[in-house]
This record gives C-alpha cells, sequence and structure tokens, in this order.
C-alpha cells in the first residue's frame, strides 16, 4: 500500500491544480477537498524517517546555483525579459509555472503535503500558478538529490530548470517556509538583503563573513534590478538570518539598522512579499529611469 501513496498524492495534487470549474465557489473548495485527501494518505502510511530541516541561510553553497542570478551580472540587463515567467497563462490570465517531480516517491506524503501548501500559498497571494507540467517546453523540474536547497538560477531558465530540494536521512528542505523560498527564487526573486537600497536598512559585517561565501551578500546593481517600490521587509520569506555564514557562533552578518528587528531577523512562516504587485502583468523588469 505504502508504494501507492504517491499516486494517491498526485492524484490529489491534480484535483487542486488541474480542476477547471466556472463555479468560483467549486474552484475554492479544492484546497479543502485535497487537504482531505492527503489526511486519507497520511492514515495508510507512517511517514518515512528523514533528517532535520536544512537551514538555506547556512548551507555549502548557498542557494541560487548556476543560471541567470538578477543583478548578479553585468549581461543581466540584456536578458532579463527572458527570464520573466509570462510564458503561459491560465484561463483568468494569470502566470503559470509548469512543475514537474522527477521522482515523487522520493518524498512522503506528508512532504508532498507540504509542496501542495507552499504552491497554495504562493497561488493565493500572487498572480503566480504553480500547475503540473503538460507538455510545455519550460518547467521547473523538483529534484531529490543530496545538494541541499536551492533554484538552478533565478526567473526562467528555458527548457528544463532544476528546483534541488533534499529530503533523506542526512537533511531535507520540504518545510513549508523553506519551499516557498526556494520557489520564490525559481520565480525571479533574490535574497531580500540583495536588495540596492539594503544599506538604508542594515549593515553587512563582511568581517564576519566565511570568505567563500561573501558573494551571497553582494548588492545588486541599481541599473541592473528593480524593487518596485515595495518596502524592505525585514520579514520577508526571502531575508537570511542575522548570522547565515558567519565564521564563528554567535557572529552577526546583517545587523539591522532599526534595533528593534534584529532578533527577528530570520525566514518567516509565509509569503508577505507582495509579489502580485512585484510582478504585475504588463512586468518589466528593466529600469525606465
Amino acid at each position: 500500500m505504502g508504494q501507492a501513496i504517491p499516486f494517491l498524492v498526485l492524484l490529489c495534487l491534480q484535483a487542486a491544480f488541474l480542476t477547471v470549474s466556472a463555479d468560483k465557489k467549486m474552484g475554492q473548495a479544492i484546497p479543502f477537498l485535497v487537504l482531505l485527501c492527503l489526511q486519507a494518505a497520511f492514515l495508510t502510511v507512517s511517514a518515512d524517517k528523514k533528517g532535520p530541516p536544512i537551514n538555506i541561510g547556512k548551507q555549502e553553497g548557498g542557494d541560487i546555483r548556476g543560471g541567470r542570478q538578477p543583478g548578479a551580472g553585468s549581461s543581466f540587463f540584456k536578458v532579463q525579459q527572458q527570464q520573466i515567467w509570462n510564458v503561459y497563462k491560465d484561463d483568468d490570465g494569470k502566470f503559470v509555472i509548469p512543475y514537474v517531480f522527477e521522482n515523487m516517491s522520493s518524498y512522503n506524503p506528508e512532504e508532498l503535503f507540504n509542496f501542495a501548501l507552499a504552491m497554495d500559498q504562493i497561488d493565493r497571494n500572487t498572480c503566480i500558478r504553480f500547475r503540473p507540467r503538460r507538455n510545455e517546453h519550460d518547467y521547473i523540474y523538483i529534484k531529490n538529490e543530496r545538494n541541499g536547497c536551492y533554484s538552478a538560477g533565478a526567473g526562467r531558465g528555458g527548457g528544463q530548470q532544476i528546483l534541488g530540494l533534499q529530503s533523506d536521512r542526512f537533511g531535507r528542505c520540504t518545510d513549508v517556509k523553506t519551499l516557498i523560498h526556494e520557489m520564490i527564487h525559481a520565480i525571479g526573486f533574490v535574497h531580500e538583503h540583495n536588495r540596492y537600497d539594503r544599506d538604508n536598512h542594515v549593515k553587512i559585517h563582511l568581517e564576519n563573513v566565511r570568505a567563500k561565501y561573501e558573494p551571497q551578500f553582494h548588492k545588486a546593481s541599481f541599473y541592473q534590478s528593480h524593487t518596485y517600490d515595495v518596502p524592505y521587509d525585514y520579514h520577508s520569506i526571502m531575508h537570511y538570518e542575522k548570522d547565515s555564514f558567519a565564521k564563528r557562533k554567535g557572529a552577526i552578518t546583517i545587523e539591522t539598522l532599526d534595533e528593534k528587528y534584529q532578533k527577528d531577523l530570520q525566514l518567516s512562516e509565509l509569503v508577505k512579499d507582495p509579489i502580485s504587485t512585484i510582478v504585475p502583468p504588463n512586468l518589466t523588469m528593466s529600469r525606465k529611469d
């Protein structure tokens, strides 16, 4: 029976993301129906033993690897239009990001439920819709490998784009907030502390950062990025913790200029970033000024 669980969960996910109904009330009921379906799946099998959650602010290699990184290179201004997920839309005009699992059975039912919750959070709070891939050319390829939590670049890279989400006895990236964080990278956003205006809000202590991780604290260029007039958010799900990549325990790498936020500096549990205003239907990531 345990081998059938991934298939049951897949059916639940498809029910959530592929059901098309003219009745909006019915559409609103889908997440609840999926919840019941997944809970039924939980009752049939015990959760696999998995390692502890991986702290993406302290893992080796960072969590944006390869691909194009907004604000990280001189070529970003020229290629940024190609990075926008604006090629696929649903019937409501929302932007669709197709995805596929390399091996869904490598995640247990609880983890697959977390995937559904993370995607639902993004669906409810943004103009982005994650949907199972049909035959789209560009898509997210969710891969379970012993390589931590990462997105292969930020934004649409073209073709198959890996979203690496480890889940095994050594560690896992499958709590809801980590899933949302990595999905937002795949959408096209970097970390909050990389904003070009970050010096008005935080002080980066490079003297406390392990040398090979200094690039994790580079500031995006004013001419190669855009804040869309969204205020700096200490509680952003995309903000690193105060001691991320520190050389030693207790060392501070990110200090808030407003000291009342220093103790709270960590990944939030929910999507608070107004991506719907950052990624409007007429999205243009280049500067006009």
